[in-house]
């Protein structure tokens, strides 16, 4: 299964996501464990929305993709 987040993504939807995608790490019981991987998530493609404070360590590769500039200034420079 793959799924997508944004930042558009509703908090709950993020958690529920994060949950699916990393069960071991963030089940809280056995039966949520046994839940949470039935419909685990095997490839997460999110923004860096997920960039700090979640547990993401059951993941077996991660890949982070990141200009080395931000859009948003290089478009204010040329308006200058």
């Amino acid at each position: 299964m793959i799924r997508i987040l944004t930042g558009d993504s509703p908090a709950k939807q993020r958690e529920e996501t994060v949950k699916h995608f990393s069960p071991k790490a963030n089940a809280k019981s056995p039966e949520e464990l046994a839940t949470l991987l039935e419909n685990q998530i095997d490839i997460l493609i999110c923004t860096d929305v997920l960039s700090e404070g979640q547990n993401l360590q059951d993941a077996g590769v991660l890949v982070n993709y990141d200009l080395h500039w931000n859009p948003v200034r290089m478009i204010q420079r040329a308006g200058r």
